[in-house]
């Protein structure tokens, strides 16, 4: 797990190799990150907790 939902966003994360899961409560996997993608930059520029866990 590299955050949970609801969490703080305090980074932005550039996947270099492999893939992660992206997680919603009451959902479950939601989409799959591949190299290459971004995630977590919402939560940065917006100052808004963390809306899925990865």
């Amino acid at each position: 797990v590299v955050f949970n939902q609801g969490e703080e966003g305090t980074s932005w994360y550039i996947i270099l190799k492999g893939s992660v899961n992206v997680v919603i409560y009451g959902k479950g996997v939601v989409c799959t990150l591949h190299e290459g993608d971004d995630f977590g930059k919402l939560a940065l520029v917006n100052d808004a907790p963390r809306a899925a866990s990865i």
